[in-house]
């Protein structure tokens, strides 16, 4: 990870001393302040000194303490193998008594446990500190004056430069396949089913943005935000960025979606401090390959609602509260639906829609009615679902036309399943709200490097685990989830 230092110390009792000289020349090489450095070196002496007592009450203590520096913080880490702890962080989980007076001085202070891979232990330290990006000692530095670069909507003649970008950045492996296509990119600009952003050093891309149409009156994507590893902690991938918010009005949008990786925090720290709310988190989303891994990994959805107007929908019983507090984060308040008016929108579409999608790509199926014959045909999707060997499933029922009894049956039905919790997705397909259900069908997902950078996401995270019995364990640290589960 660019920009980070890991030391693994077989005994942190013995270690200490050594412990503390990382975080302090880690610190003094960045320039930070000498305050600044006492202020880490404290903190993560504290952090350690609690890791040892409570982990390994007698014997060695082997653990991995990981720095990082990212946009003025400094992030702190410590992970463990010891004894199983309960893990803390957030409004509803505080921090245990003796780590209770860093909260007044870090930000984000959580125990989290992650599996096999034992637990860490991390928080931030707002710390103002030099970016020194792995990057540019591998591939190259480059002398970058970030006041040099211009940012301007892409155009046709910028398709192979783009495409080149992306290839730098992900080989082949990128899901969207037009990108590799100039002609494709281009035809896809032309038709206004994407909108880019594009930072430029001379003629060079460096930094790609981009807005994907939505379906009818579904919130449009922001993504695809890419910057050369050269010209990375310059603030590159906030200017595309806001170029596209300008652009936002030319959907008519309600809100702004996006989808944000959970190998690291960078990204979804950026889109929270954008008013970006996580409202889900679906697993195994994302392919195989795309950043080198060898596993399907799990990104977070969150929003950036734009029109705060009252939402007319139901929430199924068992997840009424949490849905509620979902729309409460989001700033939407709730009045009671009409059901007749809202499935006016589907027209004669049937009940349940199926969504064609690549093989290697998740299922999508659509609930908006349900009646005998649906509940028929739900059972016949499912099947064909399963045959057709998708490595996950998921469904969405549309809270403005089914009713709560009605979200409750179908909410069962899937549960029987091995149907779970994915969260909450507004302003979906004819402005429509969604509870998205999923269901894991491959046993090829990475479940314990999921990295999540707020007590928001977190809490996310704790209602999809602890839907499914399995996926419970491994919140607790248990065990490893079976995820050869069936839908």
């Amino acid at each position: 990870m660019p920009g980070s230092v890991r030391l693994s110390v077989a005994d942190a009792r013995v270690d200490r001393p050594l412990i503390a000289h990382m975080v302090s020349a880690y610190a003094q090489a960045r320039q930070a302040p000498a305050d600044d450095v006492a202020l880490a070196v404290g903190t993560l002496e504290t952090m350690v000194d609690w890791v040892v007592e409570h982990a390994y009450p007698s014997g060695p203590s082997p653990l991995d303490v990981v720095l990082r520096a990212e946009d003025d913080e400094l992030h702190l880490e410590v992970r463990d193998k010891g004894r199983p702890l309960a893990s803390f962080g957030g409004p509803h989980t505080p921090a245990p008594p003796a780590l209770e007076p860093l909260t007044r001085v870090v930000r984000d202070l959580h125990l989290e446990n992650l599996g096999s891979q034992g637990k860490k232990l991390a928080c931030w330290i707002p710390i103002p500190l030099l970016a020194i990006d792995a990057a540019n000692i591998t591939d190259g530095a480059v002398d970058v004056d970030a006041s040099a670069i211009t940012y301007r909507l892409a155009r046709s003649e910028d398709a192979a430069e783009v495409g080149a970008l992306v290839h730098s950045h992900y080989q082949l492996n990128y899901p969207h396949e037009f990108f590799y296509d100039p002609e494709a990119l281009s035809q896809a600009w032309a038709a206004g089913n994407l909108v880019s952003s594009i930072g430029l050093d001379g003629t060079t891309v460096v930094a790609h943005g981009a807005l994907f149409r939505p379906a009818p009156g579904a919130a449009p994507e922001i993504g695809s935000a890419i910057v050369h590893p050269a010209y990375r902690s310059r603030g590159l991938g906030q200017q595309v960025n806001q170029l596209l918010y300008q652009e936002i009005g030319r959907f008519e949008a309600s809100a702004v979606m996006v989808h944000l990786v959970t190998l690291h925090t960078h990204s979804q720290a950026m889109a929270e401090k954008s008013g970006f709310v996580v409202t889900g988190l679906l697993l195994g989303a994302q392919p195989p390959g795309v950043h080198g891994d060898h596993a399907r990994l799990s990104v977070a959805t969150a929003y950036l609602v734009l029109d705060h107007r009252p939402r007319e929908v139901a929430l199924p019983t068992r997840y009424a509260s949490v849905l509620a507090v979902c729309y409460d984060d989001l700033g939407l308040p709730l009045v009671p639906q009409d059901p007749e008016v809202a499935a006016l929108a589907w027209g004669s579409a049937p009940g349940i829609v199926r969504h064609d999608t690549h093989p290697a790509l998740a299922a999508r199926v659509t609930i908006w009615r349900w009646t005998p014959e649906d509940q028929t045909l739900l059972l016949d999707v499912l099947r064909d679902v399963v045959r057709g060997k998708a490595p996950m499933c998921f469904t969405d029922l549309d809270l403005h036309t089914l009713t709560q009894d009605e979200l409750d049956e179908i909410v069962d039905i899937l549960r029987t399943y091995d149907d779970f919790a994915a969260g909450l997705m507004p302003f979906g397909p004819h402005g429509h709200d969604y509870l998205r259900m999923q269901a894991i069908l491959s046993d090829d997902l990475e479940l314990d490097s999921i990295s999540l950078a707020s007590d928001r996401s977190r809490a996310i995270r704790e209602l999809v685990f602890n839907d499914h019995d399995q996926l419970a364990l491994l919140v607790e640290g248990q065990q490893q989830p079976a995820t050869d589960a069936t839908a």
